[in-house]
This record gives structure tokens, sequence and C-alpha cells, in this order.
């Protein structure tokens, strides 16, 4: 286990989601909380059991992320 409670890498995780979300070939027509939606649950079969402390960190992560591309960091 890591710091992550997680029996894999984060980089194997990383890519097992990306995996998940090519073969359902998601192509986003409606708004973000459906492609939300789609990552959570992809992220959870990757990463499951995920405590709630661990999906904030998460959703803080993404909000960091996308703060730093759109000037809002």
């Amino acid at each position: 286990m890591n710091e992550y409670n997680l029996p894999y890498s984060l980089k194997y995780c990383t890519t097992l989601l990306a995996r998940e979300l090519d073969e359902k070939h998601i192509c986003y027509e409606g708004d973000m909380a459906d492609f939300g939606n789609e990552v959570g649950y992809a992220l959870g079969k990757v990463i499951e059991n995920m405590t709630g402390e661990q999906i904030t960190d998460f959703i803080h992560g993404i909000q960091h992320g996308i703060s730093l591309t759109n000037g809002t960091h």
C-alpha cells in the first residue's frame, strides 16, 4: 500500500483510468456534470473504497488543476 491506500502506484491507476474512459468512447455532449459522472464512475472502478476524505482531496486537486489553466489560480 502507498499514501493513497492503493495497491498500485498512482501512475498505474492513472493508466487504468485512461483505459477505462477510452473503452467507453466518451463523447461529451451534455453538461459538465455528465462528464464528471463518467470520470467519477471510472475512477471508482479503478480506486475502490475511496473514503470521503480521499474524494474531497481528489475534488480539490481537480479544482486546483483547472485553476492553473483558466487563470483563476
